[in-house]
């Protein structure tokens, strides 16, 4: 009897020493700060209202209460936060005023996560307007090189987290499939979970850089987490041997928190598909793509947004259990809703 427990405790013993770590991170995308120092111009000039600023810096004391929600639920497990991209809204009158919002938007986040580190990915409204590529060189770029402990030219780099690798992408390079390629070719590891972090939607594709990001990441059965689409997703695309899991998130509050409507579980992949091609209608070339050589391998499909309205930020738990993600609204009054990723 004594050595059938003695055996029982060294073989539970083992057990955890060989299991991978279990911890958190944050996720969130699509904050566009910034909004009431805007400059549209052309069919977007009626955007620039008194009505509109006053409803962005609305918006924005939601989203630091979003934030403060965040670190207050954060616990000894919550490793990382991850931003997704469209940090800012843009569209700024010039240069100075598009580095302005940058660093008062990084300054902004540091004040919330300052006892965690955030990563994030550039996205399409970082450069997007006058003078707004070279500000994103200026000051996004020297930003990327300080949280992430490596002077950087572009907008990728690499994150380990012990035994699960992060590799953040910038959606406008178009070597962006190579440089996953190198850093998962030169590897000296063999990871349990790899991750993709980029701004826009990868699954399904309709550009040849998504196809080859997909080729190169479907071997690793890899998680892709973006942005851009303002709508909380979960998709699975299969080939080439491997499974590639997207998720999504979308940050961006409507002033009236109030009218945010709390996340609801859509499985229509007809539906989807259908929105997909009204998407891309307009691009013949896309379209015949996107048909053809992309929506065929996905096996899966759930939204949790009702008509772009549910926003909010997610919690990711990353175990050997797999990966779920815990879905809090703007709202913060409603229970979060818990899901998994991985199957």
């Amino acid at each position: 009897m004594k050595k059938s427990i003695l055996l029982l405790l060294l073989t539970i013993f083992l057990f955890r020493l060989d299991a991978g770590e279990s911890y958190n991170i944050l996720m969130i995308s699509d904050t566009h700060f910034g909004g009431a120092d805007t400059f549209y111009t052309g069919e977007n000039a009626a955007l620039r209202t008194k009505k509109n600023i006053y409803r962005a810096d609305l918006a924005m004391k939601h989203t630091r209460a979003m934030f403060a929600d965040m670190v207050r639920k954060s616990d000894a497990k919550t490793r990382f936060a991850v931003h997704c991209g469209d940090i800012i809204e843009g569209y700024t009158k010039n240069q100075e005023t598009h580095e302005k919002v940058l660093r008062e938007s990084f300054a902004l986040m540091h004040e919330y996560f300052n006892k965690i580190p955030l990563y994030f990915v550039k996205g399409n409204h970082e450069a997007i307007g006058i003078g707004g590529k070279k500000a994103w060189e200026n000051v996004g770029v020297p930003e990327l090189s300080g949280i992430s402990g490596k002077k950087l030219s572009k907008s990728c780099y690499t994150v380990r987290s012990g035994d699960d690798l992060f590799i953040f992408l910038d959606y406008s390079d178009p070597g962006y499939p190579e440089f996953a390629k190198n850093v998962l070719d030169s590897l000296t590891f063999k990871p349990r979970y790899v991750f993709a972090v980029i701004h826009w939607e990868v699954v399904p594709f309709y550009l040849e850089c998504k196809k080859k990001l997909c080729d190169v990441l479907a071997p690793y059965n890899a998680i892709i987490l973006h942005g851009h689409s303002h709508r909380t997703q979960h998709l699975r695309y299969e080939k080439n041997g491997g499974t590639i899991t997207t998720f999504s998130i979308g940050s961006a509050l409507l002033p009236e928190v109030k009218d945010i409507l709390p996340a609801k579980i859509d499985r229509d992949l007809p539906f989807y598909i259908k929105s997909l091609e009204r998407k891309v209608a307009r691009y013949p070339e896309m379209q015949k793509i996107l048909r053809q050589d992309s929506l065929p391998y996905v096996t899966y499909y759930t939204e949790y947004s009702t008509k772009n309205r549910w926003q909010g930020y997610a919690r990711l738990h990353i175990s050997d259990e797999g990966v779920f993600a815990e879905l809090q609204s703007g709202d913060l009054s409603e229970k979060p809703l818990k899901i998994k990723l991985t199957r």
